[in-house]
């Protein structure tokens, strides 16, 4: 679980409030109640009906205003097609009007140069900020693949240099997204390669962006400017029920430790970056670069070479050893001179008294799944996606296969609904915050699971999925990897490509469908490093409909990877756990596996055999710590959250298994 803040608008707060509007259709559905009508504009709009937004032009006029204060041009700006823009502009439409939140339509039609244009020879203002302090600039630069539009603000004179709330800059945004383009751009109109947000405990700055992408080229002309490389990220992001975040101090260094590009790490540290400088937790770029499971061996002798301390000891009382032993990588452990541990001896002593059968063990794994969903939401606060949507999605499988399985997460996700309702604005205006796109692409997970009808929260989400597509087709985190569930872009691209192919908007049909080829041939084409890696491959794959013919290799491949306990591990030089074979099992079953098949009926095996007397799995903590500790209710102390991910996830693992019961 991670919750990382920008200044006093936490991601948690943003993300409750777009959960308000997503749960609230969830809720629905499972209740079998019909959502609210939607409001007659939007839904001509959203289904591009322009018959039908003709009759309410003509009967209401084009400016009327819905709930948040939101003109058609707005929504159709956002949602709707380029025949429904024009055809509120030509009836009259006020291209200036703003919503509550300040936004208006230019600044949300950033995806579509055409209407961008079109509202700029009507009069749109560029110098319209928001509520946020975001302009149709900085919002465009927030974004992937803008170059045009930017070009057009930049002509009409939008301000290069604006900064938002937070002191995010148009160059800090486009930096942080990994736009070189759009970057270049406003260098070359005199944009400050020294800005600083002073708001934001991660990117603070165009070089830490630059950095965090591994663009060599942005890297090499901001540092022509002669930024201060030892700039810091905000030390204290915010506060949780339990106590402040432990994010922030970050380095251009760290963010770079990441990206996998050993050059800009030798760039940062020629041009005088602190190579030993720690994080808000004592954390040094060295630890930043072994803590994952997509380790650069060049990154980390790079380091190394220019003298980083290995013997450096966290605020947490580890040093880079400890997390070299705890991924167990021989590429990394041959750079610190230390053995692996064999993964087979690696395993804690089965459980005796396990269940004899999948049923009971997916039944008596419930109680404390529930348990945690709601501890996680009254004594940490918030929804993770280790917790509620996994443990959800769990007990619908369970349900549809007959099993008495009480629906988990009611309690917080009814909490969540009284939340705030502002954060689709936010998202409408792709604004940047740690833990994003990760932990709401699970909520969307979930509702799809759910058959949870769209709503204007999963459209302004989707629009905001939309702005953080990479040209290459895949989705990328802000701040730290999180081992396994946040590390790499596997998850987040399958994931996305699950949100688009259920909640795209039917105005922009084509749109989508190409967005999703592109997501799954960037996904058919990466070689997978870890499980997840595998296992969310498959999904993606699917879920984008691509052939099984195209995809059978990697399953083979999966298969091939199984122990002789039965289980699968999370990479291969781990033991096998719940986490990773729940996941496999799974995605085998989504991809037409028997129950009845051999590999199937072991990996059950190997989960009814490990589960724990309480009806958990125990599973070992790989990630950086963020959240401050607090008990949710699920067992394992520190390993709790992952834990409740992997008894989510044998859970449903367990229920394919069903069919041979």
């Amino acid at each position: 679980m991670t919750t990382t803040f920008v200044g006093r608008t936490t991601y948690m707060q943003l993300k409750r409030a777009l959960i308000a509007g997503l749960v609230f259709a969830t809720v629905l559905s499972v209740t079998a109640q019909g959502p609210p009508a939607p409001d007659p504009f939007y839904r001509a709009i959203r289904e591009d009906d322009l018959t039908a937004l003709r009759a309410l032009v003509a009967e209401r006029g084009p400016n009327v205003k819905d709930a948040v204060g939101q003109t058609p041009l707005i929504v159709a700006s956002a949602f709707g097609s380029r025949t429904a823009v024009a055809l509120l502009v030509d009836a009259g439409a006020d291209v200036r009007a703003a919503n509550n939140a300040g936004v208006t339509a230019l600044h949300v039609a950033s995806a579509d140069p055409a209407v961008v244009r079109q509202l700029l020879e009507r009069g749109a203002d560029v110098h319209a900020r928001t509520v946020l302090g975001r302009t149709p600039l900085l919002v465009a630069s927030s974004a992937q693949g803008t170059g045009d539009v930017v070009s057009m603000l930049l002509d009409k004179g939008a301000d290069v240099n604006v900064a938002d709330n937070l002191g995010v800059t148009p160059l800090i945004a486009a930096a942080t997204i990994g736009d070189t383009r759009v970057a270049r751009l406003l260098l070359s109109h005199d944009a400050d390669a020294n800005a600083r947000a002073e708001g934001m405990g991660s990117t603070a700055t165009p070089l830490m962006g630059a950095a965090r992408n591994g663009d060599v080229e942005l890297t090499r002309l901001l540092l022509a400017k002669k930024p201060d490389v030892n700039v810091v990220s905000r030390d204290e992001t915010g506060l949780v029920k339990n106590g402040p975040v432990a994010f922030g101090s970050v380095t251009a260094l760290h963010m770079a430790a990441l990206s996998g590009s050993s050059d800009v790490v030798k760039m940062l540290i020629d041009a005088g970056a602190h190579i030993d400088a720690g994080d808000i937790r004592g954390m040094t770029a060295l630890m930043w670069a072994v803590a994952t499971d997509r380790p650069e061996p060049r990154v980390i002798r790079t380091l190394l070479e220019k003298g980083a301390d290995s013997s450096i000891i966290s605020k947490a009382g580890e040093n880079v050893r400890d997390w070299v032993r705890k991924f167990n990588n021989p590429l990394v452990l041959r750079e610190f001179q230390l053995l692996p541990t064999h993964p087979e001896v690696a395993r804690t002593a089965l459980d005796s008294g396990a269940p004899a059968s999948a049923r009971k063990a997916v039944e008596r794994s419930m109680p404390l799944l529930r348990t945690g969903s709601r501890g996680t939401m009254t004594e940490g606060g918030c929804i993770a996606c280790h917790a509620q949507p996994l443990t959800t999605i769990a007990a619908e499988l369970a349900n549809r296969h007959g099993w008495r399985v009480e629906t988990s997460g009611a309690d917080a996700l009814l909490q969540a609904m009284q939340s705030q309702r502002g954060g689709v604005q936010t998202f409408l205006q792709g604004r940047e915050a740690g833990a994003l796109p990760d932990g709401v692409l699970y909520d969307l997970w979930m509702m799809a699971s759910l058959h949870a009808p769209s709503t204007p929260a999963t459209d302004g989400l989707v629009s905001y999925l939309v702005a953080k597509q990479h040209a290459e087709g895949n989705w990328k985190g802000q701040g730290a990897t999180r081992a396994p569930m946040q590390d790499g872009d596997f998850s987040r691209t399958a994931l996305a490509i699950r949100a688009l192919v259920e909640y795209g908007t039917p105005a922009r049909k084509a749109e989508f469908a190409a967005r999703v080829a592109r997501a799954a041939a960037w996904l058919e084409s990466q070689t997978p490093l870890s499980t997840e890696d595998r296992v969310m491959q498959l999904l993606g794959l699917k879920w984008a409909r691509v052939p099984s013919s195209a995809i059978e290799s990697r399953r083979r491949e999966l298969l091939a990877a199984q122990l002789s306990t039965g289980g699968w591990a999370q990479t291969p030089y781990l033991a096998g756990d719940a986490y990773a074979t729940g996941q496999v099992l799974y995605a085998l079953s989504e991809l037409g596996a028997r129950a009845s098949d051999s590999p199937i009926q072991r990996g059950a095996a190997f989960l009814v055999r490990t589960q724990g007397d309480d009806g958990t799995w125990d599973v070992k903590s790989r990630a950086m710590k963020i959240q401050p500790y607090f008990e949710s209710g699920f067992p394992h102390g520190h390993d709790q959250w992952i834990s409740q991910a992997g008894t989510a996830w044998a859970a449903m693992g367990l229920v394919v298994t069903a069919g041979a019961e």
